[in-house]
């Protein structure tokens, strides 16, 4: 892998956005982050609840989906890395890439 220079994870900051938001995977339903990154780079998207436990990890390499230059769309079930079903809740889903947090949103679970 690359090594990123400061300049290029300036490039990388990003919005993230989530749709929908309020969800209920209880009822099958999932969520989609959606970010748009400059350049190809492995990005790791951390979902944490609002006492900043981590719940659900998703890994995306450097070229494939989430880890590509132009837009990208994650889908979160709703489970946690327990493959449980995550609590009526506030979450933080976090987008890092090179060890830098280059974007964030909020995530709401209604059940």
């Amino acid at each position: 892998m690359k090594a990123l220079s400061w300049l290029a994870l300036l490039l990388l900051s990003v919005t993230v956005l989530n749709y929908p938001n309020p969800f209920n995977p209880a009822a099958g339903e999932t969520t989609s982050i959606e970010y748009s990154l400059a350049a190809d780079t492995g990005v790791t998207i951390y979902i944490f609840n609002v006492i900043n436990q981590p719940v659900k990890r998703i890994s995306c390499p450097s070229g494939q989906n989430g880890g590509r230059a132009g837009y990208n769309q994650v889908v979160w079930e709703g489970y946690t890395d327990f493959n449980e079903l995550a609590a009526n809740d506030a979450y933080v889903a976090r987008v890092v890439s090179g060890g830098k947090q280059i974007g964030k949103c909020k995530i709401v679970v209604l059940r």
